[in-house]
């Protein structure tokens, strides 16, 4: 009974470290958009806000898009996968560079600096991610 409830707490814990990733990440999203919010670079998705089928559109956006990685996982190389979410994170973390860190520490005046400091580390990070996945 003593390896049981080893092994069980071996299964748990990681389950239990995701879970509190996920809190810190949403907590952090929480932070990042009022910089966004703050300087206008955040526009709406839909144009009824309230509207309750937007959440009908979300999910079937990500259960289609969860139906082309799956197909691509059992027919194709695994490799378009990973270009997959690699241009996805670039793309996302070029947007979380760009307004919220760069334009907070640099003038605005400098904008096309700004645009270059957030498309070299959204490119190191992607490669980075690339070498040591």
């Amino acid at each position: 009974m003593d390896d049981y409830k080893k092994n069980r707490k071996i299964e748990v814990l990681p389950v239990l470290a995701m879970g509190c990733l996920f809190l810190v990440v949403y907590g952090l999203v929480l932070l990042l958009t009022k910089p966004f919010v703050e300087q206008g670079g955040v526009t709406p998705a839909f144009e009824d806000v309230n509207d309750p089928m937007n959440i009908l559109y979300i999910i079937v956006v990500m259960l289609a898009m969860t139906l082309v990685i799956l197909l691509i996982a059992k027919y194709w190389k695994e490799k378009i996968i990973q270009f997959i979410i690699l241009g996805a994170i670039g793309y996302t973390s070029f947007f979380a560079f760009f307004l919220p860190i760069f334009s907070i520490v640099l003038p605005l005046s400098l904008s096309w600096v700004i645009l270059f400091l957030s498309v070299t580390a959204a490119i190191v990070l992607v490669i980075v991610l690339y070498k040591y996945p």
